[in-house]
């Protein structure tokens, strides 16, 4: 396991949940300079660690330690059309800009026509980042009017990770 990857996937997985390096700390009684090494990449966690701190951090042992989650994405089978008053796009994005650091937004889908420019670009604030300016966001709305739902968009980079769900609330 590649030390530098550890460390960008802790950082990553730890700002997600909202968390700082003493509550990881605190919660897996070691000191907040350990956890400072693991996402610095100088040292990696007891193994007796990884479980308690995937569970912590709301992953498998096998995501923390870099194997990718299989992408869910499905198709409910539709018969006439589709109600779009309890469906919903969330958008989360984690960025390394102190100004944007984390961005989370539930979009009704009705309300996202209203918030979308002639090109499918959304008219509101999600960080400054090229990735989410690209994303059309009608073809997104086409696919959830067909009856696709689950995480539409996955993009890591080194300097975002940017996550779309279309999800029906009841």
């Amino acid at each position: 396991m590649d030390n530098k990857k550890f460390a960008q996937k802790l950082t990553s997985l730890r700002k997600e949940k909202g968390l700082t390096q003493s509550d990881i700390a605190e919660k897996l009684h070691v000191s907040p300079q350990a956890v400072s090494k693991w996402e610095n990449g100088d040292s990696m966690p007891d193994i007796d660690l990884l479980l308690p701190l995937a569970e912590l951090l709301d992953v498998s042992v096998d995501e923390l330690l870099g194997r990718e989650k299989e992408k869910v994405v499905f198709a409910e089978p539709q018969e006439g059309p589709i109600d779009l008053s309890n469906l919903f796009l969330r958008i989360q994005i984690t960025t390394t800009d102190e100004d944007h650091a984390k961005v989370n937004v539930n979009l009704p889908l009705q309300l996202l026509e209203v918030i979308m420019d002639k090109n499918g670009h959304l008219n509101i604030d999600l960080g400054n980042n090229p990735q989410v300016k690209n994303i059309d966001f009608r073809k997104l709305v086409a696919l959830v009017e067909k009856g696709v739902l689950g995480n539409l968009i996955d993009i890591q980079s080194d300097e975002a990770t940017i996550k779309i769900f279309a999800e029906r609330i009841s």
